[in-house]
């Protein structure tokens, strides 16, 4: 399901332009400059803020060498930077089962599209917190076995690429693991 709502962003972004300052000024721009050089910060850039991760700059990048160079085409990677990972909420779901897929596409796109500042924004803060959230959920969802913790751990090392508070983000996700892997180990003195 998580494909249908990408087609859906394709064709809803398809033509969408940049409208935000700092989408124009800076995020689109070493997007744009990325494409023209083939470099991840070219000697000659004209962004302000040159110390900025280029995670999702190289996201778009990808997209837009890989198919259509326009601000749609970034606006469209950042998107489905943001609902692949939702896709762990699918790893329960049949097939069968379409009033449930639904609900949760309806449910992710409304989220994402509410909550926060839309789907028409190339900032990263969004995209940031969307794998934040959604590692969490994850690793508490899923609970596959003692060694889930190794499953999210490329998270804690894209965090940092997307934003550099990532950083920060991605500690407290190891921390949170690591802290319920102790008690979850551990026989509780409260249970009695």
């Amino acid at each position: 399901m998580p494909v249908f709502i990408c087609v859906y962003l394709f064709f809803l972004l398809q033509h969408a332009t940049l409208t935000q300052w700092d989408e124009f000024s800076h995020w689109g721009l070493s997007t744009n400059e990325m494409l023209r050089t083939n470099r991840i910060r070219p000697n000659d850039t004209v962004t302000m803020c040159q110390d900025y991760p280029p995670g999702s700059n190289l996201f778009q990048y990808f997209f837009a060498r890989n198919s259509v160079w326009t601000e749609g085409t970034f606006l469209f990677a950042q998107n489905v930077a943001m609902f692949l990972p939702l896709a762990f909420l699918y790893e329960k779901v049949k097939w069968n089962e379409i009033l449930k897929i639904i609900g949760l596409a309806l449910s992710c796109y409304f989220i994402l599209d509410n909550l926060g500042m839309g789907l028409q924004t190339i900032y990263v803060d969004p995209m940031l917190s969307s794998v934040f959230a959604a590692s969490l959920a994850a690793y508490y969802y899923l609970k596959l076995n003692r060694l889930s913790i190794f499953w999210l751990a490329p998270v804690f090392f894209a965090l940092p690429l997307i934003k550099q508070y990532g950083a920060v983000l991605g500690c407290v996700l190891l921390l949170l693991f690591l802290v319920d892997e102790w008690f979850t180990q551990k026989p509780s003195v409260f249970k009695q």
